[in-house]
């Protein structure tokens, strides 16, 4: 592995625990993690700015895209710490990330956590919806897809695109030695198990049993969108810059934190039977898929 870049990355899917896993591998000592969750360095190599979504450019802005800063993020590994980061949509862009990752990294540890596909595209509707950032109802969304990705909105706007896995998937397996699958249900359900089967097969102590209570990355709808906006936009609006003078960035982050935990509705939108049913049988080959390629069963996704 080469100094100062990763020995192991999260690459997704989005929307499927990837926040909640960085968190339990933070906690471990053997582990250093840079504070920024998602660099997303490889893919600020082949996608096209500007991205024409609503809220796009706060991603565009937080991408690392020079090497030199990319690796600055892990200067701070102790010894004998192994460093990651995890960035979603590198599963997205498997085809042309892949290639990029082995030509500067090497061939690193991948971690991939795959959900019932009906549920995360949902879910990355509700993440846009709690962002302040999708103005259609999900069935609107759906049928302007392929609009949006033609017109080069952020791969989060591709509902059914991002949840189809199998090519994906593949091309990790065929492409790296060392690949962890996990299936975002049975995370859901033992997460200090799955998590410390993360930690066998990165070669860190798995007797180490991380605090699993909190919850990561929740969605909703904001009961007031000027807050929301304030909580999920550029950090170069001036509420911000003036609050980044006054408190240091863990108590910066803090304050987002607890805020926006007031400031988001529980009461979540629901999900159309019909529609449910029907994205049900558009993913059920690529599903079908992934179980011969993982000898699995997946009965329990929709």
């Amino acid at each position: 592995m080469k100094d100062n870049l990763p020995d192991f990355f999260i690459v997704g899917a989005a929307k499927s625990g990837t926040t909640s896993l960085y968190h339990y591998l933070e906690q471990h000592p053997s582990v250093f993690l840079p504070k920024n969750k998602e660099p997303k360095y490889f893919v600020s190599k082949i996608v096209e700015f500007p991205q024409e979504g609503k809220g796009d450019e706060l991603a565009c802005e937080l991408m690392i895209k020079d090497i030199t800063k990319y690796k600055q993020l892990f200067h701070q590994k102790g010894q004998g710490q192994i460093c990651g980061e995890a960035s979603v949509d590198y599963l997205y862009y498997s085809e042309k990330v892949i290639q990029l990752i082995k030509n500067e990294v090497g061939d690193s540890k991948i971690i991939i956590i795959l959900r019932d596909p009906v549920k995360r595209a949902f879910a990355a509707y509700n993440h846009l919806i709690r962002d302040v950032r999708e103005t259609e109802t999900f069935d609107t969304g759906l049928e302007l897809e392929s609009e949006r990705i033609k017109n080069n909105y952020e791969f989060i706007w591709h509902y059914k695109r991002t949840s189809l896995y199998y090519k994906d998937v593949k091309n990790y397996l065929d492409s790296f030695k060392n690949v962890k699958i996990i299936i975002f249900e049975e995370f859901l359900k033992e997460p200090i198990l799955v998590t410390k089967e993360v930690y066998k097969f990165l070669g860190i102590d798995e007797n180490f049993t991380p605090q699993v209570d909190k919850i990561y990355n929740f969605t909703g709808t904001p009961k007031n969108i000027t807050l929301q906006k304030l909580l999920k936009g550029s950090s170069k609006q001036i509420v911000r810059r003036i609050l980044k003078v006054i408190f240091n960035e863990n108590t910066r982050k803090l304050i987002r934190e607890n805020m926006e935990k007031m400031n988001i509705s529980r009461n979540k939108i629901k999900i159309l039977p019909e529609t449910e049913q029907s994205l049900s049988v558009y993913f059920k080959e690529d599903r079908l898929k992934i179980e011969k390629l993982l000898k699995i069963k997946l009965d329990y996704w929709t």
